[in-house]
């Protein structure tokens, strides 16, 4: 059987995998829940921050502060309903 040569990555598709190692070795440094939870928020921040680079928009910082209120918002909900229970 011949081996076929392995096929050379796009460039886009070697950037995306560049940052997924990176992540992948930010999770796999985390020792707590809070350093998991800030690798997370730094996660979220650069995509925004990446799509904010390439369209000229910050729609996305925007949708992830609506996202972290909301979760939020339920979070505090939650909490007020078990104290009143």
């Amino acid at each position: 059987m011949s081996r076929r040569a392995p096929r050379k990555l796009s460039p886009e598709i070697r950037r995306l995998q560049n940052i997924a190692e990176h992540w992948q070795g930010k999770y796999a440094a985390c020792q707590s829940a809070e350093d998991y939870v800030a690798v997370g928020v730094d996660r979220a921040k650069a995509a925004a921050m990446r799509i904010k680079r390439t369209t000229g928009s910050d729609e996305a910082l925007k949708d992830l502060a609506r996202l972290l209120a909301t979760w939020a918002e339920q979070c505090e909900q939650a909490e007020a309903k078990r104290r009143v229970s």
